[in-house]
């Protein structure tokens, strides 16, 4: 495989295959009497989009079958933060976003604006579990793609090992954002926010039809942003711009091109000094004079369905980006007396990213058995451009607290880097119909090659996987629909062990169980999945540089999530978690304890409600609680993290049919805790409050 990624060739090959091949209709035939089975052709159901929902609670669903199939015949997990969702928090990160979802842990590290950062099932999803429009969106080190919430027309949070359709990634799951789409119906509004930490912010989404033939649409969306944060002194700027145009000649086919340019920054270090195991609030790491956080990213791709006839369809999805990172940070190395000795950290990078997935599908009938076929090729490659180098800061007065006030040089960049990967995907999946049963078959085969250079030395590696999934699932007439689920997932290593052999895949699996409930009177679905995950070939400490492969974590739990649309006024969603994650392998020192910093228990519960109707119509609240138990603060469990429970809230009114104004409040009781991960402690999201005045038409 490697010659088809060092000249080029596999993209271009991939697309030819992809649009040029022919698909021969599929037709009976009863020649003799045949024993072949009778083939009937059907046709494909008109659903409607995915990205299309009205209210909280979404029914279909593609990023676990990549078929747009309803969630209640999908044998996994799955939650869905809709449109309507999403503008009731006013979220401003994906991490405020998925706050409320079962499964999933936020704000482990604490109050970080740097990332999106946050675990599933027990398994972090930094690095490999953001996707966007179902490609993933790949990252490095500080190279990290931000993304921006009001690009988003939904988010699927996918609970599970998702290598069957993705390659790469964790077990505990995924995040799937679906970006906006330009719409032949014309929408248009700006919005002018305003909150504590000095925060203003506007953002505007436009869309709309360009011709008069209706077959050319665009959107338009933006966002300006100029706020400070709560670590002192630290910024939290950004500016996006996402035009997009969709082009649809026929009913068979859709072309739309998705791009966005987002600027960013924001603090290099947003931590503060420890102490016997505690949070100094009084010191932090930074320093005004050298702390900036400097990120720039695009993204260039587009979207092509064809319909070749009422079985057949093909989908290719392309994206292009870059990411150039410069982050600067100061850290406190120890105390002596009334001094504090520092040291400096600076790295840039410039890190380039490839994403394509070519599939077919066809739907039809063979025998008694109804199905939907799904073959793919996807390809993924990045390379990333690094230098970084520590240097010495000016010590800190701790009497004076002289932050800002000395100047604190860069370190020179004396340590270069680079590093490559390539990905090469081929993937099966048939979703079965018979009667009231579904049935869900997929596997994969994946080709992984790395690169790494650092100290003018560089070192190869390859990796082969197979990825596979079962899941079974029955549909009662009630609305009940019980399933059963069997899938695993890989994700490469960098490096090499102990005795000079590269590290082989990290590997997992989980077995789960559920049960989804989808009432026919009444717009609601709840899911309960029980479940257990065990990953391999998890990376342990064996010296004082020396690493090696024997540690293997599994993680059980339990999971229940409602969401109901209780009319168009009132709208609810409520999730419990009971996560367990341990340290299973008898080769690691931590063998028997829980991971840290995840909770055993979790509760989230949210209600809005809007007066239909009277002198205050179109006024309403909204209201949520996030609980958070107590957790263990370090792998060795030696000490807990206090449990807490957040108040968050949001009043509203809509009025002159076009206008609406809005108050949001996370952590309104200004709740002042700190949570610790293997052993650092960190100060948790203090109090925000954002006032919001939306003009639509």
């Amino acid at each position: 495989m490697d010659i088809f990624y060092k000249n080029g060739w596999l993209p271009a090959v991939v697309t030819t295959l992809q649009l040029c091949l022919p698909f021969p209709a599929i037709a009976a035939e009863t020649a003799d009497e045949a024993t072949l089975p009778t083939v009937t052709v059907k046709a494909a159901a008109k659903a409607k989009p995915p990205a299309v929902t009205k209210g909280y609670v979404a029914e279909r669903s593609s990023s676990a079958t990549k078929t747009n199939t309803p969630l209640l015949e999908t044998p996994q997990a799955i939650s869905v933060i809709t449109t309507d969702e999403l503008n009731a928090h006013k979220v401003q990160t994906l991490t405020d976003a998925v706050a409320y979802t079962p499964g999933v842990r936020v704000g482990a590290f604490g109050y970080d604006p740097r990332f999106d950062s946050f675990s599933i099932r027990g398994f972090d999803a930094t690095y490999a579990g953001i996707y966007r429009d179902g490609l993933r969106q790949l990252s490095s080190n500080f190279a990290i793609y931000k993304e921006e919430p009001y690009s988003a027309e939904r988010v699927e949070v996918l609970k599970g090992p998702g290598s069957v359709l993705y390659g790469q990634a964790e077990p505990g799951g995924l995040v799937n954002i679906t970006t906006k789409r330009p719409s032949f119906e014309a929408r248009r509004e700006v919005e002018a926010q305003f909150g504590n930490y000095d925060r203003k912010q506007g953002r505007f989404d436009f869309t709309g039809v360009l011709n008069d033939g209706d077959t050319l649409a665009y959107r338009l969306t933006g966002l300006f942003r100029d706020s400070k944060s709560p670590i002192p002194a630290a910024n939290d700027d950004r500016i996006f711009i996402a035009p997009a145009w969709t082009w649809k000649p026929d009913d068979k086919t859709t072309l739309t091109v998705l791009t966005y340019y987002q600027s960013d920054k924001t603090v290099g270090n947003p931590s503060y000094f420890n102490q016997n195991g505690k949070v100094r609030r009084d010191l932090p790491a930074g320093d005004a004079a050298f702390q900036d956080f400097i990120q720039d990213q695009f993204q260039v791709g587009y979207l092509l369905e064809h319909k070749l006839n009422g079985q057949w369809s093909l989908c290719q999805n392309l994206r292009i980006g870059r990411v150039d990172a410069d982050a600067r940070y100061t850290d406190i190395s120890e105390i002596i007396g009334t001094v504090a000795t520092r040291y400096t950290g600076r790295l840039v990078e410039n890190f380039e990213t490839y994403a394509l997935d070519n599939h077919a599908q066809w739907q039809g009938r063979i025998g008694q058995l109804d199905h939907t076929v799904l073959f793919g090729l996807d390809w993924t490659h990045s390379f990333n451009n690094g230098r970084m180098g520590f240097g010495s800061a000016p010590d800190l007065d701790l009497t004076t607290l002289n932050y800002g006030t000395q100047t604190i040089d860069s370190p020179v960049l004396d340590m270069p880097y680079q590093y490559r990967m390539s990905q090469v995907g081929l993937y099966l999946q048939d979703q079965l119909h018979w009667q009231q049963w579904r049935l869900t078959l997929g596997g994969r085969h994946d080709w992984a090659d790395t690169s790494q250079t650092q100290d003018g030395l560089r070192e190869d590696g390859s990796d082969t996987h197979f990825s596979g999934r079962v899941g079974l699932g029955y549909l009662f007439s009630n609305g009940l629909s019980p399933y059963l689920s069997y899938s695993t997932s890989f994700v490469p290593v960098v490096g090499k062990n102990a005795d000079g052999g590269f590290f082989k895949p990290t590997t997992g699996e989980q077995i789960e169980a559920g049960l989804k409930y989808q009432p026919s009177n009444s717009h609601a679905l709840i899911t309960a999945s029980l479940f257990q995950i065990t990953q391999e070939n998890v990376k342990l400490a064996s010296g004082l540089f020396t690493q090696m492969q024997a540690g293997e974590i599994r993680s059980r739990g339990f999971e229940l999530e409602a969401k109901a649309d209780v009319n168009e006024a009132l709208h609810v969603t409520a999730a419990y978690t009971y996560l367990s994650p341990e340290f299973t392998s008898r080769k690691d020192d931590n063998y028997g304890n829980t991971l840290s910093s995840i909770p055993e228990h979790t509760v989230s519960v949210w209600g809005d409600y809007t007066l239909p109707a009277g002198v205050l119509h179109g006024a309403g609240i909204g209201a949520g609680v996030r609980y958070l138990g107590s957790s263990m603060g370090d792998d060795e469990n030696t000490f807990k993290n206090s449990r807490v429970a957040l108040l968050d809230m949001a009043l509203h009114y809509e009025f002159m049919k076009h206008w609406r104004l809005a108050i949001n409040a996370n952590n309104l009781t200004g709740e002042d805790y700190s949570t610790c991960a293997q052993g650092y402690c960190y100060l948790g999201q203090a109090r925000t409050v954002i006032g919001s005045l939306r003009y639509v038409w």
